[in-house]
């Protein structure tokens, strides 16, 4: 016989019918840990005999009426088969047997909501229930007076079972319960998980469709992506223009005309000495326009000379572009005998 005893609790062993005749009863066990006790021994018109055992001592108490074993404060080392035996002295022993096993009371177990969503009109919900701290624990699940069957459950270790259901738009009886058992003992509890699918942020999933998201998404990073292509553009080309160029020059050079001139009255007059370039050089357009000055020396034999003054002039020439370094500009003879200016 199976007997399914609560930790801390008492457990009564009878046996169902009485043994006759009997002249002599006696209790013995066999523990789970393979130990063997006699428990008591009870002759007809005599006094029990309670063992000595301290394993049960101050906890067992018998009863000569029915031949029931009593056994206080059982604890999970209780665990074992127990045997009634029967001698009649003059024939065959007559025996009962009753396997006890204890078990830790079961607590009301915690019944959580994992995930409640939305999706497609229906609501898909994730339960979890779990009893801590106790062990050789059994789940079993049901919607309403309904038992669900135990494929649709998930048993994790630890103490834990998980349920995945899907509550439709038109479904009436949302109430899950979850009952936790062993042998000895069992919990339950209840969720309604209509209102968690119906929160208001499932709602908004439920309104706002998939393809609405995934295109605001992909929107959001395109947007993101021009954004930063123009700015690397900007940058770039604020770096190309604030690098260092040669800066435009201004060259100031004295220019010799070779050839003898001639006056009104058809004499011969000296070179003609002391006429200016200026030419103007820029390396870069885009970098800001500057002049430099270099001092030009009269020679000491134009200072002997009398030179008319209109036979002096000055030549500005503006170089497009300019070399790595300043050169002379090589400029052509004027073979008027009155220069004038000259721009290229």
């Amino acid at each position: 016989m199976e007997v399914a005893a609560i930790s801390g609790e008492s457990v009564q062993l009878q046996p169902v019918k009485l043994p006759e005749p009997w002249a002599e009863m006696t209790w013995k066990v066999t523990l789970d840990s393979a130990e063997m006790y006699r428990i008591v021994t009870f002759n007809k018109g005599e006094h029990p005999d309670l063992g000595s055992s301290p394993h049960f001592i101050s906890r067992v108490t018998f009863h000569p009426e029915n031949l029931s074993l009593q056994i206080d404060a059982v604890n999970k080392s209780d665990s074992g088969l127990y045997t009634l035996e029967a001698d009649p002295r003059n024939g065959r022993v007559d025996i009962t047997t009753f396997r006890v096993s204890v078990f830790d009371r079961v607590q009301q177990p915690n019944l959580t909501v994992l995930s409640a969503h939305q999706e497609l009109g229906q609501c898909n919900v994730t339960l979890s229930c779990s009893v801590p701290g106790t062990d050789r624990v059994t789940y079993s699940w049901s919607r309403g007076t309904s038992r669900i069957p135990s494929d649709r459950d998930r048993e994790l270790h630890g103490h834990q079972s998980l349920l995945h259901v899907v509550i439709k738009a038109d479904s009436s009886d949302t109430f899950y319960s979850c009952n936790a058992s062993n042998r000895a003992s069992w919990g339950a509890d209840t969720v309604d998980v209509k209102p968690l699918c119906n929160s208001p942020a499932t709602d908004f999933f439920q309104q706002v469709p998939l393809w609405a998201i995934v295109a605001a998404g992909l929107g959001l990073l395109l947007l993101l992506t021009v954004l930063t292509l123009i700015f690397l553009c900007k940058h770039r080309k604020k770096q190309n223009s604030s690098k260092d160029g040669d800066p435009p020059l201004t060259i100031y050079e004295e220019v010799e005309d070779s050839r003898p001139r001639r006056n009104a009255n058809g004499n011969a007059q000296s070179r003609i000495v002391g006429n200016t370039i200026y030419a103007e050089i820029n390396s870069n357009p885009q970098v800001a326009d500057f002049t430099v000055y270099a001092a030009v020396q009269r020679p000491s034999s134009v200072k002997k000379k009398k030179i008319n003054p209109s036979l002096i002039s000055t030549i500005y020439m503006e170089v497009q572009e300019a070399p790595s370094r300043p050169r002379r500009p090589q400029m052509p003879r004027s073979s008027s005998p009155n220069p004038g200016h000259l721009y290229s």
